[in-house]
């Protein structure tokens, strides 16, 4: 058997994969989020945006909230999701881990926190961002309370079909990044016993 193996492109990612496409959304008269790709710096995005449909075109968007995660961490959400492992929880009544995140901004630290709980017909994912500060790991972790009104939240519920779509299509969203960033290398492998292709079987 020929040895294949997982190679990473050289070269810049292709200019659609660039333009932070849009896999899952979902909206209502006032609250919206939406799955992208942030492909260039390995990441998924989970935007959440607060609108007043009622404004002018410039002016509908009044509140707006980036929740960035890498591939990896991201292909483990949606497995939880699919595998009921995360509505398990939420209706044992059980915690589950939030996503915490955060970054400098205009010379403060920002936390950022992406939670889950469950609502009467399906859950809650609610991103938070307010004041931050690092531990001594450099770790960012929220000085608010996640539970309190002294930071900005934006919350959006999602029926169990809607959670298994944003699941898939994340799902997809992955894949769609490892199909353009990185491509498959299959050996010839040459007759005989000499396969001259330097590959390892297995």
């Amino acid at each position: 058997m020929a040895n294949r193996t997982l190679r990473k492109f050289d070269g810049p990612l292709s200019e659609y994969a660039l333009k932070k496409p849009q896999f899952f959304v979902k909206k209502n008269k006032t609250k919206l989020i939406e799955l992208c790709g942030a492909f260039e710096i390995g990441k998924i995005c989970v935007g959440f945006r607060t609108y007043d449909a009622n404004a002018q075109a410039d002016k509908k968007t009044n509140g707006s909230i980036d929740f960035f995660l890498d591939i990896a961490e991201f292909e483990l959400l949606c497995h939880n999701i699919l595998s009921g492992n995360l509505t398990g929880k939420l209706n044992k009544g059980m915690q589950v881990d939030p996503f915490y995140k955060g970054s400098p901004r205009n010379g403060q630290n920002i936390s950022r926190v992406m939670s889950f709980t469950k609502a009467n017909m399906g859950i809650f994912i609610t991103v938070h961002e307010g004041p931050g500060r690092l531990t001594q790991t450099g770790a960012m972790q929220p000085a608010y309370d996640l539970k309190g009104d002294d930071h900005v939240k934006i919350s959006a519920m999602l029926t169990p079909e809607e959670l298994k779509s944003f699941a898939l299509q994340g799902g997809r969203a992955c894949d769609f990044y490892y199909d353009h960033y990185f491509g498959r290398e299959v050996p010839v492998e040459a007759s005989g016993n000499d396969r001259g292709d330097g590959g390892v079987e297995f």
